[in-house]
């Protein structure tokens, strides 16, 4: 099932360019909700990393210093086909200063009292050249990108979110319903005895609907409904909405924002309009809240998820290297949020994912729009 979710700036037409032509012109600093405090039991890695996925480097590492997988935190997933660099925990004595992992480097060693999870994350902040644009589009582009930060960007998880395939998804959802021999089929006996990846594919379905739900509410995102749980942006609270009119002026200042489901056994239901679309999505896709309660799901207990989201640090520039004329984009988003929804927004229909050689191994692909 293939879905073109729709965009907040349908009106304005896209524009042809490509991006991810070479790992550095996508580059990625993660930015930690905490810094590590210098002593503890866990080691913190500063990497940059190159042509590999944040997987792929784990396993690495893990290899290199003869540690199990599982004793290496991280606080979220970082492409391949890109130039990143991201903090990894290493519950371990000692503190290596470099590693013997091809792609990947050492630029800092530390060491903390807790181990690096998933969420450790306030955002990251992204330098990305586009590349082969025409040079008359270029304030037209511009133009789009300011209005991503004045007016917010769709928050839709993006499609790196779905895997290779774009099914992670129904895997997740063959998961939820206890459908084995489907889930077999589609993952493979092997990843469904990974905790892990069982837990990567519930989130994935999860993710599904809630692009859903924005999908259809993708006119309504700055306008507060009655019964709406309203997202606060300074710390990621939600309340319920009993007066829209009242909040409304905290969304066009985008202290607020409506917020959609993760559905999961502790997520709060909206209520009203807000509550009956909720249900039209779990109708569509035959859950019921109860199967979020199964043994599959209790890990991820769900959550509310701003439908809009601001860029911050915003700059847009023109310029020429050896590899030719490029326009970069230097912006920040906060964690979970995705940079190839922004870029999407520029480059619509015309914005394709072509698989790239290099990529193949980690199922990561490169962007091309055109």
């Amino acid at each position: 099932m293939s879905v073109n979710f729709p965009y907040r700036t349908s009106e304005i037409p896209g524009f042809a360019f490509s991006v991810k032509t070479t790992p550095s012109d996508f580059e990625v600093d993660e930015v930690l909700s905490y810094e590590p405090c210098g002593e503890g039991e866990h080691a913190y890695l500063l990497i940059e990393k190159t042509g590999i996925s944040t997987m792929k480097a784990v396993r690495s590492i893990a290899r290199s210093l003869g540690v199990p997988e599982q004793a290496i935190g991280m606080a979220g997933l970082k492409d391949a086909r890109a130039k990143t660099r991201q903090t990894l925990s290493l519950h371990m004595p000692g503190t290596p200063e470099s590693l013997d992992v091809r792609g990947v480097r050492v630029l800092n060693a530390t060491r903390h009292a807790n181990k690096l999870k998933i969420g450790h994350l306030r955002g990251n902040r992204f330098i990305i050249k586009l590349r082969e644009f025409n040079s008359e589009d270029v304030p037209a582009m511009r133009r789009v990108f300011q209005r991503l930060y004045e007016k917010g960007m769709p928050n839709y998880f993006g499609v790196q979110r779905f895997g290779m395939h774009g099914n992670t998804w129904e895997i997740g959802q063959a998961i939820l319903k206890e459908d084995k021999a489907l889930a077999r089929k589609l993952a493979g006996w092997h990843n469904l005895q990974n905790r892990r990846m069982v837990a990567f594919y519930v989130s994935a379905f999860q993710s599904w609907l809630f692009n859903h739900y924005l999908a259809r509410r993708i006119d309504a995102i700055e306008t507060l409904w009655l019964g709406d749980l309203a997202f606060r942006h300074d710390s990621g609270a939600v309340f319920s909405v009993e007066d829209p009119r009242a909040e409304q002026k905290r969304v066009d200042d985008f202290e607020i924002s409506p917020s959609g489901p993760v559905f999961g056994h502790k997520m709060t239901r909206a209520t009203g309009r807000a509550g009956e679309l909720e249900q039209e999505i779990l109708d569509e896709f035959k859950v019921k809240p109860e199967d979020f309660r199964t043994k599959h799901a209790r890990r991820l207990p769900g959550a509310r998820r701003a439908l809009r989201v601001r860029p911050g640090d915003l700059s847009f520039e023109e310029g020429e290297d050896e590899a030719g004329p490029y326009c970069k984009l230097c912006f920040m988003l906060p964690s979970g949020c995705y940079a190839t929804e922004l870029l999407g927004e520029i480059g619509k229909e015309k914005m394709n994912y072509v698989e790239k050689e290099e990529a193949k191994d980690s199922g990561q692909s490169g962007i091309i729009a055109s």
